[in-house]
């Protein structure tokens, strides 16, 4: 016989599997963002190392608003991206805590059907015993 809380508990794997699956797949998506990010401020830092032409001055500070509007909005994506995988942290955790909670139940309960089924056993042995007893003694 299969120990109660089986399927619950495979449920319960289940469900921390795929939040697993879920963090992992978001935490692998930050690294593209955070390259965008890097690519960005390197192709900007590039255009600035160089001599400027006074004519081009004006272009240039409108590339450097440009791009530093893009970084801007590359890095509220990261901030997003972030926010969700500290969701997924959070649901890992529950779903780690409720997996070990039917564990513990499953433990429990295993341990008190055990209880029970060496109760059951001495009982048996002792009115064996006893039985036994009266018949030796003609009771």
């Amino acid at each position: 016989m299969t120990p109660r809380f089986t399927a619950v508990l495979k449920l319960y794997q289940e469900r921390e599997d795929q939040a697993k699956a879920e963090l992992g797949r978001l935490e692998s998506g930050r690294r593209p963002l955070v390259e965008a990010i890097e690519a960005i401020i390197r192709e900007r830092t590039a255009a600035l190392a160089g001599p400027v032409i006074p004519a081009l001055r004006d272009t240039l500070l409108t590339y450097c608003s440009a791009t530093e509007a893009r970084q801007r909005l590359a890095q509220d994506r990261l901030k997003a991206h972030e926010a969700l995988i500290d969701r997924a942290r959070t649901a890992l955790g529950e779903a780690h805590r409720a997996r070990t909670t039917i564990e513990k139940l499953r433990e429990r309960d295993a341990e008190e059907a055990r209880q029970r089924r060496e109760k059951r056993e001495q009982r048996m042995f002792d009115e064996f015993a006893a039985r036994t007893h009266l018949l030796s003694t003609g009771g």
